[in-house]
């Protein structure tokens, strides 16, 4: 069977992690990442050198496309050309841990979840015998 994991943060930690952030857009060195890499590998940042806003704040060259549900190939440029979005400036080392810890105990609750699960296989094979297929079949 394969999953894939990207499980949202448990009820119970949600709402303190979430309060914990000071910016309102996020992404790419920004905020969150910052502080996870605080936390992880702080050699590898230089916060001297986190840039200011505007400078992680979405341009919004493609906004009318955006705003209709359209997206092309070169979305994330028309808004962040030096792939940088956000402020990491609030960053902490110690927002990074909480957050982390929150995402471990999140993962780990779906991992739980999966190691009990025995209706995807129950599925799984129901379709492939609907289909005459089994698996390890090619066609």
């Amino acid at each position: 069977m394969v999953y894939v994991a990207d499980p949202p943060l448990l009820p119970e930690d949600e709402a303190a992690i979430n309060a914990q952030w000071e910016t309102t857009v996020d992404g790419h060195a920004g905020e969150k990442e910052t502080s996870m890499m605080l936390a992880i590998r702080p050699k590898l940042v230089t916060m001297e050198q986190t840039p200011t806003e505007p400078e992680g704040m979405p341009l919004e060259r493609l906004k009318a496309l955006a705003e209709r549900g359209v997206y092309t190939g070169i979305w994330w440029y028309a808004d962040h050309p030096t792939h940088y979005r956000g402020d990491g400036r609030p960053a902490t080392p110690e927002k990074g841990n909480r957050f982390l810890e929150a995402r471990a105990r999140a993962l780990a609750a779906a991992i739980r979840l999966i190691k009990q699960d025995q209706e995807t296989r129950r599925l799984q094979d129901e379709f492939f015998a609907a289909t005459g297929h089994h698996v390890g079949d090619h066609p």
